[in-house]
């Protein structure tokens, strides 16, 4: 059975219950990607992505992981050009903490500058080994020709210059610009009580 709801405060949640399941897949998504972005902050998406697995408010990136793939789960996300996406599944008796998990990391990010840091080596990294990839780089190349300078046209991870230039006071105040809560939606799939 699937049902929509919008929250007083604009957020979506959307589930489909599926009894016969004994997991939750949980997708925290936020209508922000690429596509939104610019020549000069190409790529601050992806790096949001990557940094709100670092810590929040209540956990380190470590506890992030234990709470998770410690009670047989499984964490990961994912930035494209429409959306970002961070994602859980569960066994359906710890939804909760699931929840929890990825709401904290969304809401309650920490953004350290020596996370910054070392995220930045991680993504240039990403970016570099790209073109040791040919089934993904023609993807890239292809969005170039067909996009040109538009949006769609620049790479979802950025370029080494443009994650070069950011600091962490542009990747807070983007993040406070577009992880709000009619901006975002909670997706949740499996064994479900909607009663």
């Amino acid at each position: 059975m699937y049902r929509e709801t919008i929250l007083e405060n604009g957020m979506e949640i959307v589930s489909f219950s599926m009894p016969a399941m004994d997991s939750v897949c949980l997708g925290v998504w936020i209508g922000i990607g690429s596509r939104y972005e610019n020549e000069k902050n190409n790529g601050i998406s992806h790096f949001i992505e990557h940094l709100l697995f670092k810590g929040s408010a209540k956990r380190s990136g470590r506890k992030i992981r234990e709470d998770i793939e410690g009670a047989g789960g499984s964490l990961n996300g994912f930035t494209g050009e429409e959306c970002t996406c961070y994602l859980g599944k569960m066994v359906s008796d710890r939804v909760g903490l699931c929840m929890d998990v990825l709401t904290d990391m969304v809401f309650n990010p920490l953004i350290r500058a020596e996370d910054v840091e070392k995220e930045r080596g991680v993504i240039r990294e990403e970016i570099s080994r790209q073109k040791d990839l040919p089934m993904q780089y023609v993807h890239v190349m292809f969005d170039r020709l067909m996009w040109g300078k538009h949006p769609l046209g620049l790479d979802v991870a950025g370029s080494i210059n443009t994650i070069n230039s950011m600091t962490r006071r542009n990747i807070v105040e983007y993040k406070k610009n577009f992880y709000k809560p009619g901006n975002i939606m909670v997706a949740c799939a499996g064994k479900l009580d909607h009663g």
